[in-house]
């Protein structure tokens, strides 16, 4: 299925504005594909266009029924996310939250309008343009606020092994918890501008 991204024209030639935010977001799923897999926790950290914190929040974890819940990641990696998710204890904070998918979208988009205006936010993070995707098909309401253009991090570390592969890579625990993983990826914007980006 191919996902198109519909904005109003007027957004093309919105400027950049000094109190531009960036939202940092990490999403962890029951899989890749926005059309069917679910959101399972959301971690938020909101910076200035100079990556210094302005508010990080509690990750929103979303209750679902694991007896019911299909994880659906690839042989060879189902393992080891389901494993992740155990050591993290995310497993165990789905099974005992309240909050379903219809209140983490509100208070998402509550956090974030907070901070900023309607499409003077940028969606931030690594990959996050499949973040991207799974806002856009499951929470609307917030992918409507943000910019439609987006700051992935995975682009700076690709260039740095191609251009630089000499400079050390930044190191990431991976862990799989979107708490841990959003910061490492906001430190690792920052290590990445200083070495590359002089």
């Amino acid at each position: 299925m191919v996902l198109l991204f519909n904005h109003p024209q007027t957004m093309y030639n919105t400027p950049m504005k000094n109190d531009t935010k960036f939202i940092w977001i990490d999403l962890e799923m029951t899989g890749l594909e926005a059309t069917k897999d679910k959101i399972l926790e959301i971690a938020l950290v909101i910076t200035d266009s100079k990556m210094n914190v302005v508010e990080k929040f509690d990750p929103i974890t979303i209750h679902h029924d694991l007896n019911k819940t299909k994880f659906n990641f690839e042989p060879g990696t189902h393992k080891i996310m389901m494993t992740a998710f155990k050591n993290s204890g995310l497993l165990d904070r789905i099974k005992n939250s309240k909050t379903t998918h219809k209140q983490a979208e509100k208070l998402l988009y509550k956090r974030i309008a907070k901070h900023c205006e309607k499409r003077n936010c940028y969606l931030a993070g690594n990959s996050v343009w499949r973040d991207g995707i799974f806002l856009e098909v499951q929470m609307p309401k917030v992918s409507k606020y943000l910019h439609y253009r987006n700051l992935d991090v995975t682009t700076l570390r690709l260039l740095r092994e191609i251009w630089y592969p000499k400079l050390s890579k930044y190191k990431k625990a991976d862990t799989h918890d979107a708490a841990t993983d959003i910061l490492e990826s906001i430190n690792q914007l920052k290590y990445l501008k200083k070495h590359l980006l002089k």
